[in-house]
């Protein structure tokens, strides 16, 4: 009897994993409700809107770079993951991700950290993962 051994993946992603400050996922969503595009920070909390998807996800990364920012700046993370989305972001996010997997798309944060000892760029690398809901 063989034995048969799958490969195991390429290292880079985990490593990439590793060197992330905090792995962050971003929902972008249509409100039909009240008329305007929404976008969630699954971890944090954090909510923008806007009038277009483009623009409410460029205001999420600018907002989650000065949260990420000031976290890494004050050393404390007491509030930064205290006020998740709510459940059913979280659901909408983990349909679209199992059904569409490939429309995950990734923005890297531009974070405002002066040089430290002990940290150097990958210390200070932070990927959000993005999933558009079509409206």
């Amino acid at each position: 009897m063989t034995s048969v051994t799958k490969e195991r993946p390429a290292m880079a992603s985990t490593q990439d994993w590793l060197t992330q400050l905090f792995p962050l996922r971003v929902l972008g969503d249509y409100d039909e409700k009240h008329g305007f595009f929404v976008a969630y920070c699954l971890e944090t909390g954090s909510v923008t809107t806007a009038d277009d998807m483009d623009t409410v996800v460029d205001m999420m990364k600018e907002l989650l770079e000065d949260e990420v920012s000031r976290v890494m700046m004050s050393r404390n993370l007491a509030n930064f993951f205290s006020t998740p989305a709510p459940f059913e972001v979280r659901e909408k996010w983990t349909h679209l991700a199992k059904t569409s997997p490939e429309k995950i798309g990734e923005i890297r944060l531009d974070l405002k950290i002066p040089p430290s000892e002990g940290l150097d760029d990958r210390d200070t690398s932070t990927v959000i993962a993005v999933l558009k809901r079509a409206a």
